[in-house]
This record gives C-alpha cells, sequence and structure tokens, in this order.
C-alpha cells in the first residue's frame, strides 16, 4: 500500500511547488507607461473677438460623441446616419471586430479540458495479432467493442494559457479602438468633405455674380468704343477678364463634382445614389471653442488607446514566451467499458481504466523559444516608442488645429476690411469711369482685387471649418469615452470631471431613438416570423443611426414595422458589459415573398441585406 500511495503524493507535492514557480514566471499585471503631457495646449483660440449672445455653454467632454450636432445642419445630420449605418470601411471594421472575438474566445476555451468520447467497434484477425499466426492455421478473428470518456488538459502550470487568454482579450479590445478610430475620421471626412462642397457652391455663386458684373461691363465698354470714348485695348482686356471668369466656372464645378463623388464614397452609396442640396457655408455654425482644453482629453483618443491594447498584448506574449521555454505538464484520464463480447460489454469486469501525467523539456531547440521570448520583449519597446509617437502627434495636431483657428480668424478679420474696401473702391471706380474721371487700367485693377478678395474670403471660411473640424477629429471626437482597459496594472485615465473648454453652441435637438428593440431589454424577441437582416454588425450608436436612415429614406418600408437589435458579442470587463454588438433584423414580415420584395427595395437603394427564416 506505502509503495502505491507514496508516488502519488510525491506527483501532488512537485505539483504544488511546479505551480508556485509558474506564479514567478507569469506576471500578474500589466503596465502602460505613462507619458509626461502637457497640462493644457500652447494654442489658444480667439474667444473674445466671438459674440457670446443666444449662445449656451455646453462641457466639451458631452459634446465630442456626437460634435458634428452643433454645426446645426440637419443636412449633415443625416449624411452621418447614412455613413454610419452604411461605410464599408466601418462594417469592415466591425467584422474584424467579430472574429477577434471569436479568437478570443478560443482563447478562453483553451484554458479548459478538453473532453471526448471515443467509441470503438470492429474485428481484427488474426486473434495472436499480426505475424503471430502459425503457417497453415486458419485466420481467426475477435470482434471489439470499447467506449469511453477521457479528458485531456494541459495544467497551465507556467501561466502559458492565462497569458494567451489575457493577449487575445487585449487584442479584442484593439480591434474594437481600431473600429472607433475609423469612426472617428470617417465624421470629420463627411463633415469636412461636405463643408467643401458648400465652400465650391459659394464660389461658384460669387464666379456667377463675378462674370455677370464683368459681362456688363464689357457690354459698357464696348457701347464708348462705338462712340470713340474707350480703346481697342480696352475692350479687349475687359473681354479677357469676362472669358476668364468663364473659365474658372468649369474649373469649380468640376472640384465640387468630385467632391459630390468623393462623399457618396465616404457615406457608402454610389455617386447616382447620392444626392445633397447644400446651400452655403454660412448654413454651418460656428462653435467657439472656449480656452482650457487639457492635454490629458488626448488619452481618450481611439487611435491612442488601439496602441495601449496592442502594448498591452505584447507584454503579455512576454510572458507566453517565457513559459514556452519551460516543460509542459499534460495530463490525461480515461474510463470506459471494454470488451471482445457485445453481450459482455457493460458488464463490471469489463471496466478499463487509466491515468497519465507527463512532463517533457526540450534538451536543444536550437535557442528557437529563447529567441521568441527575445521577439516579444523587442516588439513591446516599439510599442512603447510607437505610443508615445502617437500621443505626441496627437499633441501636434490639436495644436495645429488650434493655430489653424486662430489664425484664420485674424486673416477673416482682415480680409472683411478688404471686402469692404476694395467693395467701395470698385463702386467709385465704375462712378469715375462712367464719368471719364478715371481710366480703364484703374477699374480693371479695382474690379479684379474685389472678386479676388471675395473669392479668397470664401477660401479662408472653409478653412476656418476645417480647423475646427480637425480640432473635434483630434481630441477623439465621435466615439464615446470608454472606461480603462481591463485587469491590474497602470492604466492612463481621463478625469472627465476635471476636463476643462467647453463650446459656445446652440443646444442640438435630441435625436429620437425610439425606434429600434433592443434584445436585452425585450427577452420575447420574434423569432417565428420572416424578417430582413440588414448587412454587416452594428454597434448601439451604428444602429440607431441605421433606423433614422431606414425611417427616412424607406418611410413605407418602416411603416409599422421595427428595427430589432439581436446581440451578436458582448465585451466585457471586470464583469461588466463594455460594448454590445448586433444584428439587424426589420420584422414583421407576412410572409416570405413580402420579405423578398422589400428586401429588393432596400438593395436597388445600395442597403445590402438578405431574407431570415423562421
Amino acid at each position: 500500500m506505502t509503495s502505491t500511495r507514496f508516488p502519488f503524493r510525491f506527483f501532488l507535492l512537485a505539483l504544488l511547488l511546479l505551480s508556485l514557480a509558474g506564479c514567478a514566471v507569469k506576471r500578474d499585471a500589466y503596465d502602460v507607461p505613462e507619458i509626461p503631457l502637457p497640462e493644457a495646449f500652447l494654442q489658444k483660440p480667439l474667444l473674445e473677438e466671438t459674440p457670446l449672445v443666444s449662445l449656451s455653454e455646453t462641457p466639451l467632454d458631452s459634446i465630442l460623441p456626437a460634435w458634428w450636432r452643433v454645426l446645426g445642419s440637419e443636412e449633415l445630420d443625416r449624411l452621418m446616419d447614412i455613413a454610419l449605418a452604411h461605410n464599408q470601411d466601418l462594417r469592415i471594421a466591425s467584422l474584424r471586430v467579430a472574429h477577434t472575438l471569436a479568437r478570443h474566445e478560443q482563447a478562453v476555451g483553451g484554458q479548459w479540458p478538453t473532453i471526448s468520447i471515443p467509441a470503438r467497434v470492429g474485428v481484427e484477425a488474426p486473434r495472436q495479432g499480426i505475424g503471430d499466426n502459425p503457417r497453415g492455421s486458419a485466420v481467426e478473428s475477435h470482434n471489439i467493442y470499447e467506449v469511453s470518456v477521457r479528458g485531456d488538459w494541459r495544467f497551465d502550470l507556467w501561466g502559458e494559457k492565462r497569458a494567451l487568454a489575457e493577449a487575445a482579450e487585449y487584442r479584442l479590445w484593439k480591434a474594437t479602438f481600431d473600429h472607433d478610430a475609423i469612426r472617428m475620421n470617417v465624421i470629420a471626412d463627411v463633415t469636412t468633405a461636405y463643408a467643401e462642397y458648400l465652400s465650391l457652391t459659394d464660389r461658384l455663386r460669387i464666379a456667377r455674380e463675378t462674370e455677370r458684373v464683368v459681362q456688363e461691363m464689357l457690354d459698357a465698354v464696348e457701347r464708348r468704343l462705338n462712340q470713340g470714348d474707350a480703346t481697342r485695348l480696352d475692350y479687349e482686356q475687359q473681354r479677357s477678364a469676362v472669358f476668364g471668369v468663364k473659365a474658372v466656372i468649369p474649373e469649380l464645378e468640376l472640384q465640387r463634382e468630385e467632391v459630390v463623388h468623393r462623399l457618396s464614397r465616404i457615406v457608402g452609396l454610389t455617386p447616382a445614389d447620392f444626392e445633397t442640396s447644400g446651400e452655403n457655408l454660412e448654413s454651418l455654425a460656428l462653435p467657439t471653442v472656449i480656452p482650457g482644453i487639457p492635454a490629458a482629453l488626448l488619452l481618450r483618443r481611439p487611435d491612442v488607446r488601439t496602441v495601449e491594447a496592442d502594448l498591452l498584448a505584447a507584454d503579455a506574449d512576454i510572458d507566453v514566451a517565457r513559459a514556452r521555454i519551460l516543460p509542459p505538464l499534460d495530463l490525461t484520464a480515461q474510463i470506459g467499458y471494454g470488451s471482445r463480447h457485445f453481450s459482455e460489454w457493460f458488464m463490471p469486469h469489463s471496466l478499463a481504466y487509466n491515468a497519465i501525467a507527463s512532463i517533457s523539456a526540450a534538451l536543444f531547440d536550437g535557442g528557437v523559444r529563447k529567441s521568441e521570448e527575445k521577439f516579444a520583449q523587442a516588439r513591446n519597446e516599439e510599442l512603447v516608442e510607437l505610443y508615445v509617437r502617437v500621443l505626441y502627434d496627437a499633441t501636434r495636431e490639436v495644436e495645429d488645429a488650434l493655430a489653424t483657428l486662430r489664425r484664420t480668424e485674424e486673416r477673416l478679420a482682415a480680409l472683411d476690411v478688404a471686402c469692404e474696401a476694395s467693395g467701395l473702391a470698385l463702386e467709385y471706380s465704375q462712378t469715375m469711369y462712367s464719368l471719364q474721371a478715371a481710366d480703364y487700367l484703374t477699374l480693371l485693377i479695382t474690379e479684379r482685387t474685389h472678386h479676388r478678395n471675395l473669392d479668397e474670403r470664401l477660401q479662408v471660411r472653409l478653412e476656418r471649418h476645417k480647423g475646427l473640424i480637425r480640432l473635434f477629429q483630434a481630441l477623439g471626437g465621435g466615439v464615446e469615452v470608454g472606461a480603462p482597459l481591463p485587469g491590474k496594472g497602470l492604466r492612463p485615465h481621463v478625469d472627465l470631471a476635471a476636463v476643462g473648454g467647453s463650446i459656445l453652441a446652440e443646444q442640438p435637438a435630441p435625436l429620437d431613438e425610439t425606434g429600434v428593440v433592443w434584445e436585452e431589454d425585450t427577452p420575447d424577441m420574434p423569432d417565428d416570423d420572416w424578417m430582413i437582416e440588414l448587412s454587416g454588425l452594428f454597434d448601439k450608436a451604428s444602429t440607431l443611426a441605421a433606423e433614422r436612415d431606414l425611417r427616412q429614406h424607406h418611410p413605407a418600408l418602416m411603416n409599422e414595422r421595427l428595427l430589432y437589435a439581436f446581440e451578436s458579442g458582448v465585451e466585457r470587463a471586470d464583469g461588466e458589459e463594455r460594448i454590445i454588438w448586433y444584428r439587424l433584423r426589420l420584422a414583421p414580415m407576412e410572409s416570405q415573398e413580402e420579405a423578398e420584395t422589400l428586401c429588393q427595395e432596400l438593395q436597388q437603394a445600395k442597403r445590402r441585406c438578405h431574407v431570415v427564416k423562421p
């Protein structure tokens, strides 16, 4: 009895000691390095030059997630809904989150034992085994009946599987932040392209007005030429000015058409399916940024958090590489029944079992595993430098945007005076020329100067709007602020209650969020009706945008129907839900034929979908 118990006790003692050693290999915490940032940005907007009447002050952190709405454009809101629901880059990023989530689930599942049920029914011959049947004797066979339950488990002695699961979790968050970074850029791209479209519309209006004015002047010069009061040189110079303006108009029209094509691509449609009817750049409000923006706000940017998550994953990879240098412990246990006679298959005497523990150490591998550890460490150091670079680049982008706002305000103030002065000079020169008190060259110079000032002022106004757009983008606008990444260790944290800076703007009306039925709020979701499923994976913001887009462009289809959001993946941290991903379905449908007809209607409008059977 003693001889059988001693090895088992010895094995348990060895396993305990090895487990304690394993705790020294797998670290419990991974840190994000603390990068010093300035308390505030160097540049500040020209607040004192902006009137404060009829505007409300709103904290910057509450504006950032949907910052484009403070611009006060319903058409921009409509375009943004289409983009958030249908932009292909966003859809690709969300599906990358889906397959990264699957990889994370695999890594978590890999920590558990594998349980299988091997079964075998067969016949073997010869009975004695191959090569043992006597020469000249008949070949005899026997049946085999076996069934058992088997468990295989690689005991996580050195923390390899835990480190793999943590690395997979951080890479899942990296994919999520990649999606948010694309969303941040899509929102900025839509707003920029729309502002360019409005600016080009303004410039075309000015160009056509200039064409009308110079054409009228050409007619006046021609009349004076016929009367002998003007020279042929005056006439040809004015004709040159007319056709110079005519040549500018097609160029501006081409630029506007290209912007429309680019805008249609960003929102996920073809140019043939896209239309916009913006009036002028003045229709976009220009909120005022009040100084006091802390540089720590950059830590909420999704591209910064992408590198942060990748850095933590690389830190966990170091533990994975270290654990793989050490010998693994494999445990196998199996119990079942086996017999050569079917009638005795499950008799007590047919019981069979075994339990095996094996551990093996690599004696020589040419330095492969040690080099993997070196690679993981170098990768981690590289990502630390990348993290610093991304943060400093973000700081530069904010400084550039604030400088743009400040300098364009200064330029606009000067150009307003210049336009007023050149407009008066043009009026005076026209009057004096008609009275033959000024020569034609003076008139031509003042005419060109005035229209050049008008066009330049429009371009500077566009640059001012672009500066505001770049500021919101540089501050990570367009996404919700997330909590620190899960796990122990140092994490960057932004105290939103202490965030300074605010926006002076008219408060936008709240968005309607009543048209979506969420699975987490409604346990009895429809599952026995024909439904139309929209292609892709959606987060909450894009779900709401998709519903508003459908209601805006397909009101008949949405009549007496609802958009159901079915959970397709939940990301949690510290036991709490952080992000939920959804599959969207329209219901109810009276029949398969109705569902297929309405789905074809959506597909013709470039809203991809398919019919789901009950």
